[in-house]
């Protein structure tokens, strides 16, 4: 009897509030909110460095080193044979690897420095070493 009462109680709820929303105004939207937003573009100049593309495997006995300059885009893929988690810390990127995966990593390098890539652990499986040559400096060499 009581479960009777319970279920009549919730379709008259039901009825009500049904009537209710059909009554409710419904809002159009404002003409502020229709209106496109526009992203404001970057202001177009000279490309400030390249891109970086390397690859590193884990599991090698010696570090190995990329030269890069600030400006630069690195795009590092780290292979390893076995499930590991390889950071770069000082940029704070974090990307695990597997046999068939390799971890990846896509950041714009700023300063000048050494940024370890190292297995979680402590292992530093590779060194980017931004800025240690200057543009100048290369073209100085063929004299």
């Amino acid at each position: 009897m009581a479960a009777r009462r319970l279920i009549i109680i919730m379709f008259v709820l039901l009825a009500i509030s049904t009537f209710a929303a059909a009554l409710a105004p419904v809002r159009e939207p404002s003409s502020s909110s229709t209106q496109e937003q526009t992203v404001p573009k970057p202001e177009s100049g000279p490309v400030v460095g390249g891109v970086v593309k390397a690859r590193i495997d884990s599991d090698s006995q010696q570090p190995e080193l990329i030269r890069a300059q600030p400006g630069d885009r690195l795009e590092l893929l780290v292979a390893s044979r076995t499930p590991a988690e390889i950071s770069i810390e000082p940029l704070g990127l974090i990307s695990n690897a597997s046999a068939g995966a390799p971890a990846r990593f896509d950041a714009a390098l700023g300063e000048a420095g050494t940024l370890p890539v190292t297995v979680l652990g402590g292992r530093t499986v590779g060194r980017v070493r931004v800025g240690d040559e200057r543009p100048a400096d290369r073209s100085d060499r063929g004299k």
